[in-house]
C-alpha cells in the first residue's frame, strides 16, 4: 500500500464518518406527522396554528438574599 492510497482511504473514512454523524443527528425518531387539517377545530389550547406545542412559561429566577462563600472572589 502506498502512502497516497492510505491517505485517500483515511480521508474517505473521515468523510463517511462526518456524513453519518450529521445524518444521525437530524430529524426526529419515528414516523412523520401528517399535515394538520385546516377544517378541524383546535384540539388543545397549548397547540398553536402551526401545530407546535407551546411550553408554559417558567417563573422568574429569584436570587437568594444570603451571601455566598465565593462572593468576595467575584
Amino acid at each position: 500500500m502506498t502512502r497516497s492510497r492510505g491517505v485517500k482511504i483515511l480521508a474517505a473514512f473521515g468523510v463517511a464518518l462526518m456524513l453519518s454523524s450529521t445524518l444521525a443527528g437530524c430529524g426526529r425518531r419515528g414516523a412523520l406527522l401528517p399535515p394538520p387539517d385546516p377544517n378541524a377545530p383546535p384540539q388543545d389550547a397549548s397547540v398553536s396554528k402551526t401545530g407546535i406545542h407551546r411550553r408554559p412559561k417558567n417563573p422568574p429566577i429569584v436570587p437568594p438574599n444570603q451571601p455566598f462563600v465565593l462572593d468576595p472572589l467575584l
